[in-house]
């Protein structure tokens, strides 16, 4: 890949304006939630950055699915502080996210990471990838095309980063509400808090 300076910072203001630009310009966009790992990007160059935080994908929502199957809609711009905070989300899930950001890097990065960004870069510290491999999540992109899904076992099978085609966006992560009888744990060892 070229050695290219960055050109342009992008801000659609629609998924669809979002997925247009994808459209049009592939390989050459660097799409960003929170922004706190651009600088750990290394070697991946990039002529237009796309900021993602104006088109909508930081909701959380519990819903009904197919057959009556509950589950919970995290949009990938949604903050790690969102997910810890957000009372139906842990309600359903026993607290684990509430738990999972209280360790989770600083506060100030909290408020940046993005769900997305957590899972899909899946450093050594991203707390999101063991917690949604046992919860069954599943990944949604969308593109100009359609949209598709794929699930944690697949989107883990080598690292996420193969997973996007160069012409979508990760959109969201589907979690399948599960037993309430069966309790959700999550525990991360450290020497110190942030650790």
């Amino acid at each position: 890949m070229s050695t290219s300076k960055i050109e342009a910072w992008l801000r659609p203001d629609s998924l669809e304006e979002a997925l247009s630009i994808l459209a049009l310009k592939r390989d050459d966009v660097a799409p960003l939630g929170g922004s706190t790992s651009i600088a750990r990007m290394a070697g991946i160059q990039r002529r237009f950055m796309m900021d993602l935080r104006g088109v909508g994908l930081n909701t959380i929502e519990i819903g009904d699915g197919d057959a009556g199957a509950g589950f919970a809609l995290i949009g990938a711009s949604a903050s790690l502080t969102a997910l810890g905070r957000h009372e139906a989300l842990n309600a359903a899930f026993c607290g684990v996210f509430a738990r999972m950001a209280d360790t989770a890097a600083s506060e100030p990065l909290r408020n940046m990471i993005t769900a997305g960004g957590n899972a899909f870069q899946a450093f050594t510290w991203s707390e999101l990838p063991p917690i949604l491999l046992a919860l069954n999540a599943s990944f949604e992109f969308a593109r100009k095309e359609g949209r598709r899904a794929l699930g944690a076992d697949d989107f883990y099978q080598g690292h996420p980063r193969t997973k996007r085609r160069p012409d979508e966006l990760l959109t969201g992560i589907r979690v399948p509400l599960g037993d309430p009888k069966v309790e959700v744990l999550y525990d991360r060892f450290s020497l110190a808090r942030n650790d």
